[in-house]
């Protein structure tokens, strides 16, 4: 014989099961949300830095006279500008496939 107590707590089990299952929803997509984010933030510092080296060069480069260490400075600038251009569109590009799912 069930009482109104037993009923009431298989309610509650059902209730609490799917509230479980409804929140692991949630926060799986928000965690998906906020990964996209931080890498789009990234993304976007990361293609900031690599402007501000493309502009020391455009600015260092109509003065470079032929001595060695402009010369260094202008190659290991380019090699930073490179590499954060790189490290940007990654980020954008992860940040893409994290958002379509994949």
């Amino acid at each position: 014989m069930l009482t109104c107590y037993d009923e009431a707590l298989k309610l509650d089990l059902r209730t609490a099961d799917l509230a479980r299952q409804h929140f692991g929803g949630v926060v799986s997509r928000l965690w998906r949300i906020l990964r996209s984010l931080f890498h789009e933030v990234m993304g976007f510092l990361f293609l900031a830095m690599s402007a501000w080296g493309a502009i020391w060069i455009a600015r260092v480069a109509p003065q470079f006279n032929g001595d060695g260490e402009t010369l260094f400075k202008i190659v290991l600038v380019g090699v930073f500008v490179l590499m954060m251009g790189a490290f940007g569109v990654s980020s954008f590009w992860r940040a893409r496939r994290i958002t379509r799912g994949k």
